[in-house]
């Protein structure tokens, strides 16, 4: 999701900032990240109920630390986001960029979304997506080259795996 996200938003002009904590700096860049933060120097931000203003909007898909610190961050009336919890489900957090700076928290379930929301939210890209970028973000795996391409530890492994299954020999 984060990854889409960051595709998505950079085609449609928006400047996006990542945080990550791996080495994939190259190819964040690729797909039109501005500014990558590394998640060790995010999580450091303080300990203060408000940080300084730096986002109108966080998507976020790990949970725990970015909610937590991402809310103190939050330019007034700013909205984050919540995709998925990888990291955590909880959070601790603080109130104050609730009432003074009025964030807003929301959270997002596809799982919900109705065919013709999908239909739509799928022409949108299409009609948006300028490059061939997003075939960068995936790849596709053959069920019998599995475990080949699992224990290939020189092969870089960058976005999602879809794993392709001949129905015919199952």
């Amino acid at each position: 999701v984060g990854l889409i996200s960051i595709f998505i938003l950079s085609q449609l002009g928006y400047e996006v900032d990542a945080i990550t904590s791996s080495k994939n700096f190259f190819e964040l860049k690729k797909i039109g990240v501005k500014n990558i933060i590394k998640y060790s120097d995010f999580i450091q931000e303080g300990n203060l109920p408000l940080l300084k203003e730096k986002y109108s909007h966080i998507i976020d898909n790990l949970g725990g630390d970015i909610v937590s610190i991402g809310s103190r961050v939050l330019k007034k009336n700013g909205t984050l986001y919540l995709v998925g919890n990888a990291e955590n489900e909880k959070f601790s957090g603080f109130t104050l960029p609730f009432i003074l700076r009025k964030i807003n928290l929301i959270g997002i379930n596809t799982e919900m979304a109705s065919s013709q929301e999908r239909n739509n939210a799928w022409k949108l890209l299409s009609y948006n997506t300028k490059t061939n970028l997003l075939s960068s973000l995936y790849s596709n795996i053959k069920f019998k080259d599995l475990l080949k391409f699992i224990s290939n530890k020189t092969k870089k492994k960058f976005g999602r795996i879809v794993l392709k299954i001949d129905h015919k020999k199952i």
